[in-house]
């Protein structure tokens, strides 16, 4: 009886230590590959009926850490929303340029006011006056660019929004897919490692796009919700993200939580938008970073260029001697009066800002105007810069800002348009230098995370030949045994 006890001990070890070496093997073979964790046996004394009879393997484990796998996700989702902000940002700036450059708003105003005091010193100078209208049209050209910026860039952002919910509606699909597979295999004493290194992969994946938080259920399944509570998914039940793409934004396209024209993020009609006001709303992610750019960032750009716009349009009005009740000046709203004090005309001004074709030759206009006031009925002496003088003036006007805008409430327009282009070019890099940071936080973290669940090769190997060192014992045992009985055999 001792002998068979002994056998079943040796034949346990010797099936144990192929398991074992299986599972280094494996281990090995996708020491590389993204998502995959290290296997590791999980050893018990086998006994029957209260007796010992070697080893067994009870389960097949994978080394990995929830808490550190939460806090990973959570960084990087923060680390995603802050980047996606950045380089929203570093496209805008791009297309403002620096203060000093020649293509920036500030210059070309610049331009404009050095063209005005040439002209005051020789006002009938009809080259001089053409090179005015020239640098009048570059601020308008470059209004309207910069608006067309901030239209482009909110666009795009609208369509990350409808990328992203894609994307996460893909991973919701995916995670229900292995949840169901683990309710079908997961009970059975099969080896579900391998699937449950696909979803914490989709869960990092997803966490990227939105901040979320996962529970895993008594049969192995999880649930999955966004940080304020919303349910995403449970076991197989998935609640899809909607939302609608907005083929044209305009200056004046706003989101408002249900009432539109801007869509946001609905779930079985929940408004889930950050900016919603839903306590169960999208906290984070690359995701909050869109709508940050579509529906705050961008936006407030686009106030301050307009608040530039129409204090030059209102400056010109108000400067020319020759403009009566309800006519334009220099600049005009598309042709028409300028009205300051109406919110509506302000709103997306810079994008239909015009030069007045009553002093541009292309247009049928004439160059005296830009001396003389812009709707004279005849030109004056050509010697006269008295107009021009006054025309000067609006530069070194004192000018009242909107506060809503973001920038100064007081300040002559030349350094408005300077602190626009360098706030944001600063904002731009606050939010880089932030994800920067956010990222050596997720990058320390994911080290920890890759640490702890990736293989070792060289530990692999150790452990390769510990078991090999153990098969052969085993073997020998059997082999020793098998002697015994033969020389039991032989009495």
């Amino acid at each position: 009886m001792s002998l068979s006890l002994a056998l079943d001990a040796a034949l346990s070890g010797l099936i144990t230590a192929q398991r074992q070496t299986a599972l280094t093997s494996r281990n090995i073979a996708n020491a590389s590959t993204p998502g995959y964790t290290r296997k590791e046996a999980d050893l018990v004394s086998q006994t029957i009926q209260g007796e010992g009879r070697g080893v067994m393997v009870a389960d097949v484990v994978r080394k990995v850490d929830t808490m550190l796998q939460q806090d990973v996700r959570r960084e990087s989702g923060l680390s995603a929303e802050l980047q996606t902000k950045a380089d929203g940002l570093a496209a805008f700036t791009t297309a403002i340029g620096q203060p000093d450059e020649e293509r920036s708003l500030s210059s070309q105003i610049a331009k404009l006011s050095q063209a005005f005091q040439s002209l005051g010193e020789s006002p009938e100078n009809a080259v001089i006056q053409h090179s005015v209208i020239g640098a009048a049209q570059g601020v308008a050209r470059s209004l309207n660019q910069l608006a067309g910026a901030v239209r482009e860039q909110r666009q795009a952002a609208d369509q990350g929004i409808a990328g992203s919910v894609a994307s996460i509606n893909q991973s919701l699909d995916d995670l229900a897919n292995i949840n169901k597979q683990l309710s079908t295999v997961g009970g059975g004493g099969r080896d579900v490692t391998d699937l449950l290194d696909q979803r914490d992969k989709l869960l990092d994946s997803l966490s990227n796009e939105l901040g979320i938080t996962s529970l895993t259920r008594g049969d192995g399944q999880i649930m999955v919700l966004t940080q304020g509570g919303t349910t995403l998914l449970d076991g197989t039940k998935v609640n899809h993200l909607s939302f609608s793409t907005t083929t044209t934004i305009g200056a004046s396209s706003a989101y408002n939580a249900g009432a539109g024209p801007l869509s946001g993020v609905t779930v079985n009609g929940l408004d889930i938008s950050p900016g919603s006001g839903y306590p169960g709303a999208i906290r984070s992610g690359r995701l909050a970073g869109e709508f940050a750019l579509r529906d705050t960032i961008l936006p407030q750009a686009q106030a301050q260029i307009d608040e530039l716009a129409s204090t030059l349009a209102d400056g010109f009005q108000r400067a020319d001697a020759t403009v009566g009740a309800g006519q334009s000046g220099l600049f005009t709203d598309n042709g028409a009066f300028h009205d300051r004090t109406d919110p509506a005309q302000v709103t997306g001004l810079s994008e239909r800002i015009t030069v007045n074709a009553l002093v541009d030759p292309d247009q049928g206009g004439s160059l005296w105007r830009i001396r003389d006031g812009i709707q004279a009925a005849a030109p004056g002496a050509p010697g006269d810069a008295t107009q021009v003088r006054a025309f000067l003036g609006v530069f070194d006007e004192t000018v009242n800002y909107s506060a809503g805008a973001g920038l100064s409430t007081s300040a002559r327009i030349g350094s408005y348009a300077t602190e626009f282009v360098g706030y944001q070019d600063n904002q731009r890099a606050a939010f880089q230098d932030r994800a920067t940071y956010q990222g050596s936080i997720t990058d320390t973290l994911s080290t920890q995370r890759t640490n702890l669940e990736g293989v070792n090769i060289d530990d692999e190997m150790q452990k390769m030949l510990m078991f090999e060192q153990t098969y052969n014992a085993s073997a020998k045992v059997i082999q020793a045994v098998r002697d015994m009985m033969d020389k039991l055999m032989d009495l």
